[in-house]
């Protein structure tokens, strides 16, 4: 047992070796000894520096970090500025072009409107009639009761609703299409409407228009508001349509405001939403052109 449990004993000539450093003392701390030389360094008088010397200084120290100057804040807001004010006439100029564009578009539709004054458009006709230029006539004179109506042409146009025909008559004199017009009020309470052919600008005013029409009726009936062509009259006040300001009176005043005043309510919201119908409707006229089916019954067939 004594072999096996007793402790072993250190050799004789292997001797036990003495530390050099004191267990006292602890290790010098590096950081803490270069922290307080360089705070004594900061704290170090280099030398006797005049006011205009340290400015100098702190100028020098300003260039060689590339540190904004006041005088370069300066240039920067003048540039702003000039980039504003131009910026402020450039939207006025947009402002002009685009009056000067709605007036040359009005133009265009105009005489557009002038090619057309002996066109109309006659929807709900029956499609199983055997010639349309009959279709017509007969409808004028049986039905309208307008006599020795003649028809150059009718040319048929695309419905989504495949019972009844789209046509747009050439009648030979502008009367003809004056003396049905006058007599189509006979023609309520049946599925057949007549329209006058007008330029596409026309009938995106003249459909705000009515749809505007129908919403003041709706408030007050007793108002007298028609609408003739892309113009309303209500209450002998003359209103239109323009892209820039919307709904204008005659003397360039706020439409929307002489309706608010009249009505007694505020239909702001009712235009805004208008314009969104209107956008929808322009979107499908489009795509119709592009040989897609759209709402549009305007649209010739190929």
């Amino acid at each position: 047992l004594e072999k096996y449990f007793s402790p072993k004993q250190r050799e004789q000539n292997q001797r036990i070796k003495r530390s050099r450093s004191s267990p006292e003392l602890s290790p010098p701390d590096n950081k803490r000894i270069s922290s307080e030389i360089e705070e004594n360094k900061m704290n170090q008088e280099v030398g006797k520096l005049s006011l205009e010397e340290l400015i100098l200084n702190f100028r020098n120290l300003l260039d060689d970090m590339k540190v904004a100057t006041k005088s370069d804040i300066q240039l920067l807001a003048n540039e702003v500025s000039e980039m504003k004010n131009e910026n402020k006439l450039l939207k006025q100029e947009v402002s002009k072009l685009q009056e000067v564009t709605e007036e040359q578009e009005k133009r265009i539709d105009y005489l557009e409107n002038l090619t057309k004054k002996k066109n109309l458009i006659f929807k709900g006709i029956p499609v199983s009639c055997e010639s349309e230029v009959r279709a017509v006539e007969e409808l004028c004179t049986k039905v309208l009761k307008v006599e020795n109506v003649k028809v150059e042409s009718v040319k048929s146009f695309e419905n989504r609703k495949k019972e009844n025909l789209v046509l747009m008559a050439s009648f030979t004199t502008e009367s003809d299409v004056v003396n049905i017009l006058k007599n189509a009020n006979k023609l309520r309470g049946t599925n057949i409407s007549i329209d006058r052919d007008l330029a596409q600008g026309t009938r995106k005013r003249r459909y705000k228009l009515l749809r505007l029409r129908k919403e003041i009726l709706r408030i007050n009936n007793n108002i007298n508001v028609m609408v003739r062509n892309d113009v309303m009259y209500c209450q002998n006040v003359k209103l239109f349509w323009r892209k820039i300001t919307g709904l204008t009176t005659v003397d360039g005043k706020s439409g929307l405001d002489f309706l608010n005043k009249l009505l007694g309510v505020d239909i702001s919201e009712f235009l805004i939403g208008l314009e969104d119908k209107i956008s929808v409707v322009q979107r499908n006229v489009g795509a119709a052109q592009q040989g897609s089916t759209s709402e549009d019954p305007l649209l010739l067939k190929k």
